[in-house]
């Protein structure tokens, strides 16, 4: 079997690590969110 732990974490340093990036991330990400409860509400909707 592989064994995929390799033993070292993939983390970034945190003088890397900038915030507005993870805003940007954040309100993307909730975006996306809310776009796919609308679809489901939309479709849940039609289906009744």
């Amino acid at each position: 079997m592989s064994d995929f732990n390799h033993g070292y974490a993939r983390t970034v340093p945190a003088d890397r690590a900038d915030m507005s990036v993870d805003a940007g991330l954040r309100s993307f990400m909730l975006g996306v969110y809310n776009k796919v409860a609308l679809g489901l509400l939309l479709s849940a909707a039609l289906a009744f």
